[in-house]
């Protein structure tokens, strides 16, 4: 699936199911540690599994929110 970018209107601290066949390190929950300023619609985000951090986007690597940070 893909979507608008910026379309889930993350924020720092959501929780994130990520697309296990978009991702290099495959699905699972990620917190979204940060908001990229230059390019809307892109976000870095931590692996709740191993810590690993990497860019996702919000089109097609990240494919919902589970928990919403409060704020």
């Amino acid at each position: 699936m893909i979507r608008k970018s910026g379309s889930l209107n993350l924020k720092i601290g959501d929780m994130v199911k990520m697309n296990p066949d978009a991702m290099l390190n495959g699905g699972g929950l990620a917190i979204v540690i940060s908001l990229h300023e230059d390019i809307p619609g892109l976000h870095h985000i931590r692996y709740l599994k191993d810590g690993y951090e990497i860019p996702a986007d919000d089109m097609i690597d990240i494919l919902e929110v589970v928990s919403r940070a409060n704020g």
